[in-house]
Formats: structure tokens, C-alpha cells, sequence
């Protein structure tokens, strides 16, 4: 492949973005909403004491992602059963998620050493949750977005957000139990 560098700084950003794609995500900008964003980060208490108690869980899978792979998310999205949670497409059926994988996922996201406030929206072409994780325990729902492109994580409730990052130690573990989980998502010609 040639790389063609221009004197454009936003030009090679997107160079650079398109060929290491969202594996090794990296701060792109840095601006006051960047602050509120991470100010969300005191809703992770209360919204872990939550998790800790609920006494359901439910995983979707999220779409292709919706600039890499805007071919494939067009035709999952016009072709299969779809629900939008927090704004984003998951497939509708819900997938068969282990007591254990649950058990686990649930110590994970209630360790507060598993985030980071926010520090940065990404070269990776979109926030694009790769799964949901609905938390429910009876009067409160808590759905939990997980984007591994980004390295990213949101919980919304009952019309709050918390943003975050997952932490380096944390982020493999959330990935290698979620990523076994797929079963919707059609493979994009660069998986095969």
C-alpha cells in the first residue's frame, strides 16, 4: 500500500486512522465538552451499587460499524430485526448469556479499577457500541454500551450518562467474554 503524506495534519490523522482502524485508540481532540463528558465519571458509584443488585441481565449485539463497515451496517439495518438502544442499533434478539459470563461481567463493571474518566474522543471513526449489556433489578433498567474500538463504555439510566474508558486491565476481559457472544453480525470482508 502507498501513503501518500500531504502537509494536512487532518489529512495524515486520517491516514493514520484508516490504516491501524480503532485497534490502538488515540486522544484526538481535546475540548471543553471533553470535561463534561468526564465529569459523568460520579454516576459510576451509584450505577455500580445498582448492577450489583440486579437481578437480570440481557445481551444484544451491536451492528457493523457504521463508518468501517457502512456497507454491511446499511444492509444488516434495512434487512434485520433491529431495536435502538440509547440511540444505537442492536440487533433485536437478545443472545443466551452464561451465569457464569454474567457473574463475571457483573464483577468487572462494578470494580472500579475497570475505568477511567473520559479523556478523549477518539480516531476511530464513531463511538460504535459492539455490545448492550441491560442490567435490570425490578423498578431500574441500566444499559451498558461497550464499544472496543475506542476502548469505551457507557451506562444510561433512567435519562443519565456515564461515559468512561475502559482500563487496560479491564478491557481484554470485557472483550474476550463479549466477543464469544456473536451471533447476529454478518462478517465484513475485512474479517475474512
Amino acid at each position: 500500500m502507498i501513503l501518500v503524506v500531504l502537509r494536512f495534519p487532518a489529512i495524515i490523522l486520517l491516514a493514520a486512522a484508516c490504516v491501524g482502524g480503532c485497534s490502538k485508540p488515540s486522544v484526538v481532540e481535546t475540548t471543553a465538552d471533553v470535561q463534561e463528558i468526564a465529569d459523568s465519571f460520579k454516576l459510576y458509584r451509584p450505577f455500580a451499587r445498582a448492577v450489583q443488585h440486579a437481578s437480570r441481565a440481557v445481551l444484544y449485539e451491536g451492528l457493523p460499524h457504521q463508518n468501517w463497515e457502512r456497507t454491511t451496517f446499511t444492509n444488516e439495518l434495512a434487512t434485520k430485526q433491529t431495536v435502538f438502544l440509547c440511540k444505537h442499533p442492536f440487533y433485536s434478539e437478545p443472545l443466551s448469556l452464561s451465569q457464569e459470563d454474567t457473574d463475571t461481567l457483573r464483577r468487572l463493571y462494578c470494580d472500579s479499577s475497570s475505568f477511567n474518566p473520559f479523556q478523549g474522543h477518539k480516531a476511530c471513526g464513531g463511538y460504535h457500541p459492539d455490545y448492550c449489556l441491560e442490567w435490570s433489578n425490578g423498578t431500574k433498567q441500566f444499559l451498558v454500551q461497550f464499544c472496543f474500538g475506542c476502548h469505551e463504555m457507557k451506562t444510561f439510566s433512567e435519562g443519565q450518562e456515564h461515559y468512561c474508558e475502559m482500563s487496560s486491565t479491564a478491557f481484554p476481559k470485557f472483550e474476550s467474554i463479549l466477543k464469544k457472544y456473536r451471533g447476529h453480525r454478518t462478517k465484513d470482508a475485512r474479517e475474512l
